[in-house]
């Protein structure tokens, strides 16, 4: 992937942050992460992280809406971003 000098200020920023950070591009494929979304996400590093396909990510956590149930994997906010 290309990215401009901007882009590249821009995720060199986004790397430093504590939170943890995850930028998916259209397709929903993970393009970007910091480090600490790597450890939120029981990995070593971020390249393990970026490494890993979304169904080795999501096997890693059980989810749940605000009422208690089972969240569908649809309902995830990313999903509902993409889609439009």
């Amino acid at each position: 992937m290309k990215y401009t000098h901007r882009a590249i200020n821009s995720l060199q920023i986004l790397a430093g942050v504590a939170d943890g950070i995850t930028v998916l591009d259209q397709s929903g494929r993970m393009q970007f992460a910091n480090d600490a979304a790597a450890a939120l996400c029981g990995f070593s590093s971020k390249a393990e992280l970026l490494a890993a396909s979304r169904e080795e990510i999501l096997a890693r956590f059980d989810l749940f809406d605000e009422a208690g149930a089972q969240l569908q994997l649809e309902s995830l906010p990313s999903r509902l971003a993409l889609r439009g």
